[in-house]
């Protein structure tokens, strides 16, 4: 049952910019089933997407993977082509933004509702849950809580909602958030995932995302997606990191672990040869340079390098299965190659 006093809930999707009318084409989606509306307007956005990328209208940044991966993309996906949607597919959307042709769209797309009050002279304002454009033109802490507010108006209005995500307010440093815990219900790529919230938290300012890996190794015993090297050899990092891919992602510092600091600390030559020798490994999957990120930190005097791990989309997962000698799977600390459990 849902409560009638509040009505529903409509969602507008907003596309391209008409120059004769000077207005944002629009597409409402209004229903009995408030959540059904949701999923409707989610459902016209990938189909939108699908088509304008086939056509050539979109390119995609990321500031947290493989730069020239992204440049090189970019310039193939510039001519109409019925393949270039599942191409973008297979790039973990969880960690690259689609940026429509600034020209065609100059707000990008954009996904708010409008609580429609019994009240004819209510002014029914507008809130802003998901756009598909640059990232500096997002307010991606406006966003969530705007996700926050429908999420509590739906269940007042009695629906239950099998897809919540329950989220902590301390894992945002650099977002102003209210509640200190609070559900959402997801959007595309975006929150569902604990490694992407870490990366949402600091993607506007890349010094504020280095400063997050350092938190992160000083509070690590707060986050259960950060791990730390047995050993220091290439081998051990490798079932780690590919282990991450196939799961649900997460942090792994090399350099420093903080129950064998003697065993486990590198000097900076140490350190730099791991980089530069990770960097360039990964960097030959075609699918794997797309979901990792490298950095250097300095922790308590020691040199630490911190790979953040992106899981493969369910796209990658498949095609990554030709490998399976790279395909691990985790449990009790004990690693397992897929092919032999």
């Amino acid at each position: 049952m849902t409560n009638q006093f509040l009505s529903s809930i409509t969602y507008i999707v907003r596309t391209r910019f008409c120059e004769e009318t000077q207005e944002f084409q629009k597409t409402e989606f209004s229903s009995d089933n408030s959540l059904a509306a949701r999923n409707n307007a989610f459902k016209f956005i990938e189909s939108y997407l699908e088509i304008i990328a086939n056509e050539g209208l979109v390119q995609i940044s990321s500031d947290i993977i493989n730069s020239h991966a992204i440049k090189r993309f970019n310039k193939t996906i510039l001519k109409p082509s019925n393949r270039t949607y599942k191409r973008i597919k297979l790039f973990n959307q969880e960690v690259i933004s689609i940026i429509p042709n600034q020209k065609i769209f100059p707000k990008g797309i954009r996904l708010s509702f409008r609580i429609n009050l019994p009240l004819e002279n209510e002014k029914n304002e507008e809130f802003e849950i998901f756009s598909f454009q640059k990232p500096n033109h997002t307010s991606i802490n406006q966003q969530l809580n705007h996700l926050i507010l429908e999420n509590t108006f739906l269940n007042y209005m009695g629906y239950h909602i099998d897809e919540e995500i329950v989220i902590s307010k301390n894992e945002f440093k650099t977002l102003s958030i209210e509640p200190v815990e609070f559900k959402i219900i997801d959007t595309p790529y975006k929150w569902e995932n604990e490694t992407r919230r870490f990366s949402i938290d600091y993607l506007t300012n890349k010094h504020l995302f280095h400063d997050g890996l350092q938190y992160r190794l000083s509070h690590h015993e707060m986050y259960h997606y950060i791990s730390f090297l047995e050993r220091n050899c290439i081998e051990e990092i490798e079932k780690n990191v590919y282990s991450m891919l196939h799961s649900t992602g997460g942090l792994l510092y090399i350099g420093y672990h903080p129950e064998n600091i003697v065993e486990s600390v590198m000097n900076n030559e140490e350190i730099i040869d791991y980089y530069q020798y990770l960097n360039h490994t990964f960097s030959q999957d075609k699918y794997l340079f797309k979901n990792i990120y490298f950095d250097l930190i300095n922790y308590l005097d020691f040199p630490v390098l911190a790979i953040v791990v992106y899981p493969l989309n369910l796209e990658s997962k498949k095609r990554h299965a030709y490998n399976r000698d790279k395909i691990f799977v985790r449990q009790n600390n004990t690693f397992f190659k897929i092919k032999d459990s």
